[in-house]
């Protein structure tokens, strides 16, 4: 799927994030909270996530992402920092559209 919807550096660090939440946890986020099973969920939700961004649907807040991963006891991690600056940027291009 070409993923050129998407400006940058929004498509880049999507991209990425993606690919991360696809690994394994390392020590550090296993630590911080991170399971694969969360992980796994968390790689799914972007998927769809971008998915829907590229369909042009409705997507929730990008900002709600810190406060869902602080739920799930993670949100003062590294990863969780990079989803959060994600949301701030989805939630940049949708009111930019």
């Amino acid at each position: 799927m070409d993923h050129s919807m998407l400006p940058e550096p929004l498509n880049t660090e999507l991209a990425n994030l993606m690919d991360e939440l696809q690994r394994p946890p390392s020590g550090d986020e296993l630590a911080g909270g991170w399971q694969p099973a969360l992980k796994t969920r968390w790689a799914d939700w972007f998927v769809v996530l971008r998915n829907n961004l590229e369909a042009g649907e409705e997507t929730p807040p990008g900002w709600g992402i810190l406060r869902a991963m602080d739920f799930d006891g993670v949100s003062d991690t590294p990863l969780a920092k990079r989803a959060s600056r994600i949301g701030r940027l989805v939630d940049e291009w949708k009111s930019a559209r």
